[in-house]
């Protein structure tokens, strides 16, 4: 997955757990452990105890997901 630290800003939300679940289908801990294994986007921290996931970033790997599966 791409670095968003190393391009410019672009406009995106910053999504929690329960609206990453719920855009692609997959459980909290199937995320965390692909996440771990570097197959899905990484969380950032947002506060003190809070993290959150880059939209932009996520829609990404749903995209490269489709592509997968027409090929």
């Amino acid at each position: 997955m791409a670095s968003s630290a190393a391009s410019p800003p672009r406009r995106s939300r910053v999504l929690r757990i329960d609206q990453v679940t719920d855009t692609v289908g997959l459980s909290k801990s199937s995320i965390y452990r692909l996440g771990n294994l570097g197959l899905f986007p990484k969380p950032f921290k947002i506060g003190i105890s809070a993290v959150g996931w880059d939209e932009a970033e996520i829609e990404f790997w749903i995209y490269e997901r489709k592509l997968e599966a027409f090929h």
